[in-house]
């Protein structure tokens, strides 16, 4: 097969990370295969010292099929020469045993390779060897009983605070509890796709506390920077405006009092969300002048929409801001965040004690495999700072190369 030059590249180039973006059928699964089946001939490299993700397990044997043909091509070509030297028979021997190792090769799925990690060091993981991966219908039961199990747990307890009941009256209906069932599980399987669920959860609710200094909170900060832009935005028309004014033929007798606005929305005091909503007050729309001007009729009215939709951004921005800055608003908001405090409480009991069941019975999710293989991988430090395991070292020193293929349809789970 004759390639391109940047196939060629794709190929051939060693010792960088290297990503092949290119439209679906323009052969990125092609040349994958002959760059690994270039390191297995040229490097003498083990096929199994080299881990190739697929998305899906036909696309792995796919990839099998790929090598294994290439290499048996080169076999066969061997067989049928009449005279082989040393580095020939050589050759020929390497290619034999890859042939042999190529079934138990590191090509496979994220989760087929997590699965094999799982098996190989379930020992530093405190589970079973023979765990194995319950089937849809088996996880689903299960998550409803632990989730029903919980819920029944705390209506039991004793002294439960206002807020347990709060989220009840909150997210159930007079049907039952199978609405507040379904976000607990949810919010759970959200929290699943990031590296540290349960940090993750904790730090959703430490930012909801800082809601109860509304101003200070990172909602607040981000606010602040979405009305600076807007108000740039309308600064930004105001020029138009005056530039409209002082054409020869413009509306000259608003000149004056655009500059005037314009220079008010200026000197907002745009530090804090107070702040601004204070000085936002104070800006001040004076009606335009009646008297007849001699100008662009079609420009004196362009003036008139310009400076009436920059009067309703600013109107929009104030009125945010008094909803915002609202005690009711506010009264309500941390009332709210409480109550999605006590739920995020009640999914991290869930997701202990689903755990617990799931290692009761032997049986992994697709979750667990991603999350056993990151526990083995890497360990989180006291500052936030992410480590890699001895294992994740022994593994670096084992595999020579790392390849995924579509790597677009796993990136966010990888």
């Amino acid at each position: 097969m004759k390639w391109t030059k940047s196939q060629q590249i794709a190929i051939e180039l060693r010792d960088k990370n290297i990503l092949v973006s290119a439209a679906a059928g323009s052969g990125k699964t092609a040349v994958l295969a002959e760059r690994i089946f270039r390191r297995i001939k040229d490097e003498f490299i083990n096929v199994d010292r080299l881990l190739v993700v697929t998305f899906t397990n036909t696309a792995a044997e796919e990839m099998k099929e790929r090598i294994l043909s290439k290499i048996t091509a080169e076999v066969e070509r061997f067989q049928q020469a009449d005279l082989l030297n040393d580095t020939d028979l050589k050759l020929l021997k390497h290619f034999e045993y890859q042939i042999e190792i190529l079934s138990q090769s590191s090509i496979s799925t994220i989760h087929s390779f997590c699965k094999k990690l799982i098996t190989s060091y379930f020992n530093k993981l405190n589970i079973e060897p023979n765990i194995k991966l319950g089937s849809d219908s088996e996880i689903a039961a299960l998550e409803l009983d632990i989730a029903e199990k919980i819920l029944e747990e705390q209506f039991d307890k004793e002294n439960n605070d206002e807020v347990f009941y709060k989220v009840i009256d909150t997210f159930t209906s007079l049907s039952g509890l199978d609405n507040l069932i379904t976000i607990i599980l949810k919010i759970n399987k959200f929290s699943k796709s990031t590296v540290f669920p349960e940090l993750w959860l904790s730090e959703k609710v430490d930012m909801l506390k800082e809601l109860k200094d509304s101003t200070k909170s990172i909602w607040a900060n981000s606010m602040l920077e979405n009305m600076k832009s807007e108000i740039s935005d309308i600064i930004l028309l105001y020029d138009n405006i005056i530039r409209l004014c002082k054409e020869p033929d413009g509306p000259c007798l608003h000149l004056d009092l655009m500059l005037n606005e314009q220079e008010q929305i200026k000197n907002l005091n745009m530090s804090t969300l107070i702040d601004l909503a204070q000085s936002i007050s104070l800006v001040k729309f004076a009606r335009l002048t009646n008297k007849k001007q001699d100008c662009d009729p079609d420009k004196n009215l362009q003036v008139k929409d310009y400076r009436t939709t920059a009067k309703e951004l600013l109107l929009k921005i104030k009125d945010t801001l008094v909803t915002f800055l609202d005690e009711n608003f506010l009264e309500k908001s941390v009332l709210s965040n409480q109550i999605i405090e006590e739920l995020i409480r009640i999914v991290k009991l869930y997701n202990t004690e689903f755990s617990i069941a799931k290692k009761d019975r032997g049986i992994l999710d697709y979750n667990d495999l991603e999350h056993y293989a990151l526990e083995l991988l890497v360990e989180l430090g006291e500052n936030g700072q992410i480590f890699y395991t001895d294992v994740a070292v022994e593994l670096s020193k084992f595999y020579k190369e790392l390849y995924i293929d579509e790597y677009q349809d796993c990136a966010t789970r990888c």
